[in-house]
């Protein structure tokens, strides 16, 4: 209905507005034509032209700064921002990186004040990553870690040995297993 609404308006008032600008009676029926045409179309076939879906990871660099690199934390506290202000909906390629990029920031953040709920929120980050691409070693990889800061070693397990499965031993960084999972070494 919205859409049929925005139609006749459109359809109405800028014809008029072409009109208004001294244009003749021709090219103002022309210039109605097509738009009536242009606008039948969109509405007919259901293509929405004020909206469309996009790939994150073509916006990615604009929108987050995020990295291993060390940063102070009101850059990350505004790639945080920028990065919750975007509509995943209109986001249709690589949304599993945006979790992924939203649930570093929220651990880098947590580095800096140190309060566990920043850590709840990026496991929720990267659990919405890995239903968006299920099999990723590097989402199993930080949900482990994650877990593992939270002591809650069965769930950091479980994650750790899904990333084992599914990563070549040669890249498993047994320093850092080591380094993670030390809290539930008992």
């Amino acid at each position: 209905m919205q859409r049929y609404r925005i139609w006749l308006y459109l359809s109405d008032n800028l014809a008029c507005d072409v009109a208004s600008f001294g244009k003749s009676t021709l090219n103002y029926s022309m210039t109605r034509i097509k738009l009536i045409i242009v606008l039948s179309i969109s509405f007919f076939f259901n293509v929405n032209v004020f909206s469309q879906k996009g790939d994150y990871k073509i916006m990615r660099d604009t929108l987050t700064k995020l990295s291993c690199k060390a940063f102070d934390s009101l850059v990350i506290v505004q790639s945080i921002s920028e990065l919750t202000s975007i509509d995943t909906n209109l986001l249709d390629q690589n949304v599993d990186l945006y979790y992924r990029d939203l649930g570093w920031g929220y651990y880098r953040l947590y580095l800096y004040i140190k309060d566990t709920a920043l850590i709840r929120k990026s496991i929720e980050c990267y659990n919405k990553a890995k239903y968006h691409k299920p099999n990723d070693s590097s989402t199993f990889w930080e949900l482990a870690h994650l877990h593992y800061i939270l002591e809650d070693c069965e769930t950091g397990k479980y994650y750790l040995d899904q990333f084992k499965k599914i990563t070549e031993k040669q890249f498993w960084r047994e320093d850092q297993i080591k380094l993670i999972t030390k809290r539930c070494d008992n």
